[in-house]
């Protein structure tokens, strides 16, 4: 019978513990209260894109807690959510970025004898994406770009292939960029370019490991280094 409520008595601890350990609401070996924002106890920096968006902070707590902006910025809104019993989500909707300098602001979040500051930085929008007009910016054999009145624009796609061509007629001249028909911000890829002058080739190559940018409203911007870029209309 003793063995039995020893036995018992063990399988009631290691319960115990294993509960303890699947629960966030326990306290940690130290036997302080839980509270943690993004998993850190300490001060930290919080990067969100130049786009903007919205992002999320955790916090873990069994306190009683708040957050507030220090530096109150009308690029960033916050606000909160419950995720469960101790804890929520922290959601920030950021505007896009289009000054030229970075920008920060500072989040507060208080519990009775804890502290920790989040600060939310962000870079502004990449030059090349207030380019709007067509062109290949930088490419071998120089700069060409659409010209309204001067200039044609072809689209093609084939497979998983997409051509988009600047016709100079009056130079019986074209410029033919290629990329994957699919492309993501985000995404690395290949650019195949080529200038054909009447029946000679003046520039065939390829520039790969380029980056896409951006994706909107209809243009892909695709960026190889600051002076050789792409833009292009889908």
């Amino acid at each position: 019978m003793r063995n039995l409520l020893a036995h018992t008595g063990i399988k009631l601890l290691l319960t115990v513990l294993s509960v303890c350990l699947l629960l966030p609401s326990c306290v940690d070996p130290k036997g302080e209260a839980r509270f943690l924002v993004n998993l850190q106890k300490e001060n930290s920096d919080f990067f969100v894109a130049p786009a903007g968006g919205e992002f999320q902070l955790f916090v873990e707590s069994d306190l009683e807690w708040t957050y507030s902006i220090k530096t109150p910025a009308v690029w960033l809104q916050a606000r909160e959510q419950k995720v469960n019993s101790n804890s929520w989500a922290v959601v920030l909707t950021v505007s896009e970025n289009k000054g030229e300098a970075p920008r920060q602001a500072v989040i507060l979040f208080s519990a009775e004898g804890h502290s920790v500051e989040v600060t939310v930085r962000q870079e502004p929008e990449d030059p090349v994406l207030r380019v709007t007009v067509p062109g290949a910016y930088g490419a071998e054999g120089g700069t060409l770009v659409y010209e309204r009145g001067s200039t044609q624009i072809s689209r093609f796609t084939e497979a998983d292939v997409f051509r988009f061509s600047l016709l100079f007629p009056e130079q019986v001249k074209a410029a033919v960029i290629q990329v994957p028909a699919s492309l993501e911000e985000g995404q690395r890829v290949s650019v195949g370019y080529k200038v054909v002058e009447k029946d000679r080739t003046l520039v065939s190559t390829s520039y790969p490991n380029a980056l896409v940018l951006r994706v909107k409203d209809g243009f892909v911007w695709i960026k190889l280094r600051e002076d050789l870029y792409f833009v292009i209309k889908k």
